[in-house]
């Protein structure tokens, strides 16, 4: 994805965080468990990235035109305080990635 809408690591980090859990919670499950687990996870996955590229391709045509410039202005002053409510998602995923973990490490006894 390429950076033009600075989504690219906040998407993994949550990505991550998403598949440790479905992975973690279903751990002890059967594999056709498991399998669908991930399968839900992938969907979620897909459709959160999807939104990510599309924002990324307005983002870059924005940047890359004529006008580039202006109309990066103008984006960034669209952004709200309510838009970066995703640093608190990432927040949330870390502490599922350490929450997950500590569950394994119990239920690995």
């Amino acid at each position: 994805m390429s950076p033009f809408a600075g989504e690219g690591a906040n998407l993994a980090m949550i990505d991550g965080a998403e598949l440790a859990l479905a992975i973690v919670s279903n751990i002890s499950s059967t594999p056709a468990k498991l399998n669908t687990a991930i399968a839900k996870f992938e969907k979620k996955m897909w459709k959160r990235g999807a939104a990510a590229a599309e924002e990324t391709r307005v983002n870059e045509e924005a940047f890359i035109s004529e006008n580039g410039l202006e109309r990066a202005v103008e984006i960034m002053k669209s952004y709200s305080a309510s838009s970066w409510s995703s640093l608190w998602t990432v927040a949330m995923a870390l502490a599922g990635i350490a929450s997950a973990y500590q569950a394994y490490r119990l239920f690995r006894r």
